[in-house]
């Protein structure tokens, strides 16, 4: 706010659409610097936010089963959603239809920075060896 009684006193009144109390900034020169690192501070809150709710919401299975049991039990209890699943898969769009058909999940994305513990393990479907580790979920 930029309010003929703000400007007077040489201040600006910030209030963050993200949650907080409104607060002082001094007006003059240095205000474009001030606002930016405000903004930053709330980018990074809310990545740090989104990173948290990631981790959280993700589990790790080695089963098909498990992925499986867990989804059809969140549909039943009408819950939000089971979350995703990251699990070692075998790159094979029939197996990944097969999925998709009997628990409505489907290959959100291949996390880049798990790829490299595919190496050596199987795939929780078919139990071919893993080309990828594949981040599974249902859509909202």
């Amino acid at each position: 706010e930029a309010g003929p009684r703000d400007m007077a006193a040489g201040k600006l009144v910030v209030a963050r659409r993200t949650g907080g109390d409104k607060f002082d900034l001094p007006a003059g020169e240095g205000v474009g610097g001030a606002i930016a690192a405000e903004l930053d501070a709330m980018q990074g809150a809310l990545l740090a936010a989104a990173e948290a709710r990631l981790s959280d919401g993700t589990r790790e299975t080695d089963s098909y089963a498990e992925m499986a049991d867990a989804l059809a039990a969140a549909e039943g209890a009408g819950s939000g959603g089971a979350g995703l699943f990251l699990v070692p898969w075998f790159d094979d769009a029939a197996a990944e239809k097969s999925i998709k058909d009997e628990t409505k999940a489907t290959i959100r994305c291949f996390p880049l920075g798990e790829q490299h513990r595919a190496e050596g393990r199987v795939c929780f479907y078919s139990g071919k060896p893993a080309t990828h580790m594949a981040l599974f979920g249902r859509a909202f």
